[in-house]
C-alpha cells in the first residue's frame, strides 16, 4: 500500500471502482419506473429510468471538475446521507447523488463557490435543478458535512478493496455500528 499523501489516479480509480460494485450489487434494490413510489425523502435524486450513461463513465466525466481526494469526501458524504436515509446507492440515484457530492466535496475543498454553472452544463441538467439537489443534500445531512482528515486517510485505505470485492450490504462503505452513528472504528470517532 502506498503510504499518505498526494492522491493519484488510482484513487480516482479506486472510487469509480467501489462505485461501480456498490450500485451494481445493489441492482435487485433498485428499481426505476414512474409506477415506482419513491422514498420521499430521495426524490429529488431519483430517475424514473436507468441513466444511459454507465456510472463510471458519468462519474469520470465529472471527473473532469472533481479531483481524487475530492470524489473520496464526495463518496463520504453520499455514504452518511444513504446510511441517514436508510436507501442503498442504486442505478436510480447514484449518478445524481454523486453529482450533487462532487460539487459539494470541490467547494468544500476548493472553497469554489462559483462551479453549479459549469457543473450542471457539464452534466446535462440545469442550474436550477442542481441547486435544488444541492439543497435537498444537505438538508437531509443536517448540513452536517464535516469530515476530518483521519476520515479521509481511513476510506482512502480501504478503497482498493472495496471494488474487488463482491459486494454483498446494500453500503457504500463497511460500517458495523448502523445508520444513525458515525462509519468510522471507535478508535477515530473520539
Amino acid at each position: 500500500m502506498r503510504a499518505a499523501g498526494k492522491p493519484t489516479f488510482t484513487t480516482f480509480q479506486w472510487v469509480l471502482d467501489a462505485v461501480h460494485a456498490t450500485v451494481e450489487s445493489n441492482r435487485m434494490y433498485s428499481s426505476c419506473s414512474e409506477d415506482c413510489p419513491m422514498n420521499n425523502l430521495m426524490r429529488d435524486f431519483e430517475c424514473v429510468s436507468e441513466p444511459p450513461i454507465s456510472i463510471k463513465d458519468f462519474v469520470t466525466v465529472v471527473g473532469t471538475v472533481v479531483a481524487a481526494d475530492e470524489w473520496v469526501i464526495a463518496v463520504m458524504l453520499v455514504d452518511r446521507l444513504l446510511k441517514k436515509v436508510g436507501q442503498p446507492l442504486g442505478v436510480c440515484n447514484a449518478h445524481r447523488l454523486l453529482l450533487v457530492a462532487g460539487m459539494i466535496s470541490l467547494k468544500l475543498r476548493r472553497d469554489a463557490s462559483l462551479v453549479n454553472g459549469h457543473i450542471a452544463r457539464l452534466c446535462g441538467v440545469s442550474t436550477g435543478e442542481l441547486m435544488k439537489m444541492e439543497c435537498s443534500f444537505l438538508s437531509l445531512l443536517d448540513w452536517d458535512i464535516t469530515i476530518r482528515k483521519d476520515e479521509v486517510m481511513y476510506v482512502r485505505a480501504i478503497l482498493p478493496s472495496l471494488g474487488k470485492a463482491n459486494q454483498t450490504g446494500r453500503n457504500l462503505l463497511p460500517s458495523s455500528t448502523g445508520a444513525t452513528k458515525s462509519l468510522w472504528p471507535q478508535s477515530l470517532d473520539s
